[in-house]
């Protein structure tokens, strides 16, 4: 009777043993990484650090009222699923927080943890894991950071990167954009420069976008009557077929418009855009030219011009200015000082 007591003792120790040991695996099962998916080796960490960047900066506004709609604080996946509308449940499968996962019940997201916490804030590999997986949702495989544009256009409610390409759905782009170009100019520009698109505001440093931003122009887009004819012309920072850079003039032409490059191939080789469309007033300006050793005459603007340059608070420097005399257009350098 004692042998068997002892034998049944052991055993009950080796359940329990087997019990907590089985415990502890299926915790350490449920918050390993997750597995890879196909494009966990096209994805580089510029890419993911660019996707982060972007989700995060986007994510600020809803994130400073997140108290009172109990979402918690910081980038988690209900706060990013507010700023990015087309962001879906099955995209959080798998993802990372500090202290738990997503995962998707009943068709909703879900977190294992206090989501209303820092919890569930992305962990680098959170980011790479939804970046792999809007990637494999949307087919488009990311080889180069403009594919990630085209997933954060998509993820933020446009088709395609702001108006061009040829999945664009008519009267889709940043909305942002909207008050500032007219129905018949966005028209034309998807009839005669198909695939050229505006880049999402993402694309600027966020509190420089907003410190341009006017009633009148954002860093993108500026308008005036260029040319003194009594018609509103635009002048556009555009991204060429996804080929770079460029600066569009669009004359107003009665109900429609004609158009000429300013300016391409600018140097864009930096995460965010540093490139700012602003109004030069009419008046009389000193001008710069490299070439010359004595001061350059002074070009006197007979209406508003349009000048391209970098944002003062990053680069102090000079800018362009596109202006017209007699109807010709023309260009010079003036200093960065000016309003």
């Amino acid at each position: 009777m004692q042998m068997n007591s002892f034998r049944s003792r052991i055993t009950a120790c080796f359940v329990i043993v087997y019990l907590i040991m089985s415990t502890i695996f299926i915790s350490c099962a449920d918050n390993k990484a997750p597995e890879q998916t196909p494009q966990s080796k096209t994805i580089t960490e510029e890419h993911l650090d660019y996707f982060s960047t972007a989700l995060t900066e986007k994510s600020i506004p809803v994130a400073s009222n997140a108290d009172t709609i109990g979402l918690g604080s910081g980038v988690n996946g209900f706060l990013l699923r507010k700023a990015f509308p087309n962001l879906v449940p099955a995209d959080f499968e798998g993802v990372l927080g500090r202290q738990g996962n997503y995962s998707v019940r009943n068709g909703e997201l879900s977190f294992e943890g206090n989501a209303a916490s820092t919890s569930a804030n992305l962990t680098e590999e959170g980011f790479k894991r939804l970046l792999e997986n809007c990637s494999n949702r949307l087919k488009i495989p990311v080889t180069g950071r403009r594919d990630v544009d085209t997933i954060l256009s998509r993820l933020s409610g446009g088709q395609t990167d702001s108006m061009g390409g040829s999945e664009q759905k008519a009267g889709t782009w940043d909305a942002v954009y909207k008050k500032y170009i007219p129905l018949n100019l966005k028209d034309y520009i998807i009839k005669n420069h198909p695939g050229w698109s505006i880049p999402d505001r993402y694309r600027w440093h966020p509190n420089l976008f907003d410190k341009y931003r006017t009633e009148n122009a954002v860093p993108p887009i500026v308008s005036g009557d260029f040319d003194c004819n009594g018609s509103t012309d635009y002048a556009l920072l555009m991204d060429k077929n996804k080929k770079g850079l460029a600066v569009m003039l669009f004359l107003g032409n009665g109900p429609s418009f004609s158009s000429q490059i300013l300016t391409q191939n600018l140097v864009h080789d930096v995460p965010k855009i540093e490139y700012v469309l602003s109004i030069v007033k009419p008046g009389v300006y000193k001008t710069i030219d490299p070439d010359r050793e004595a001061d350059s005459p002074p070009v006197k603007l007979q209406c508003p011009s349009i000048g391209i340059g970098l944002f003062k608070e990053l680069y102090d420097g000079s800018r362009d200015v596109y202006y017209f005399d007699k109807g010709e257009l023309k260009s010079c350098l003036i200093d960065n000082t000016y309003k």
